[in-house]
């Protein structure tokens, strides 16, 4: 059996070689660009003077009548004031592609928030339905308003047809964990 005489390897050396594998792990856990926050609810970014910009992951909504399915994920910005909108970009999970909405209506006990400036994003088969993705703007003081309450109704028109969507339980609890954890900060 052959034995290797490591005696040779400075202490200097080895420190290196254990402060590069350290460095190594330690820069692997890290997640560039933002910070989880919420347990995977939402994000947060430092947007410098604009103070922090805020992505909160999908929320879902479903159709009771024919079980399609709508996803909302909001952007928006805050520091200090109320001054911006949010970004809007919701999925419309469904066997139709559906290439243009007249408008798009999120309602609650304390707002309701109408919008017909909407953008469609893009159109995509998925394993069997479509995903058809749009994109609309509202002001973060409307925004706020909605947070106040858990019990949203979201509804798409198209020549003259209303498609309602609601919130699910699990949508419900995020709802009122966001209240609790973002916009408790923006009311005055």
């Amino acid at each position: 059996m052959k034995y290797y005489n490591f005696s040779n390897i400075s202490k200097a050396t080895i420190l290196l070689i254990f402060s590069f594998i350290i460095t190594f792990y330690g820069c692997l856990a890290l997640k560039p660009g933002g910070a989880k926050s919420g347990k995977n609810l939402y994000d947060t970014f430092f947007a410098g003077d604009e103070g922090t910009q805020y992505f909160i992951n999908p929320l879902s909504f479903s159709n009771p009548e024919n079980k399609d399915e709508i996803q909302l994920d909001i952007t928006f910005r805050y520091k200090n004031i109320i001054k911006d909108s949010a970004t809007i970009n919701f999925s419309i999970l469904s066997p139709q592609v559906i290439k243009k909405l007249d408008s798009v209506s999120i309602s609650n006990n304390y707002q309701t928030v109408t919008c017909s400036k909407i953008n469609l994003l893009f159109n995509e088969k998925t394993k069997s339905d479509y995903k058809s993705r749009f994109t609309f703007k509202i002001s973060v003081e409307h925004l706020n308003n909605l947070f106040q309450n858990y019990e949203w109704s979201v509804s798409t028109f198209k020549d003259s047809n209303k498609t309602s969507y609601l919130t699910n339980k699990k949508t419900k609890k995020i709802i009122n964990k966001l209240k609790g954890e973002i916009f408790v900060i923006l009311i005055d």
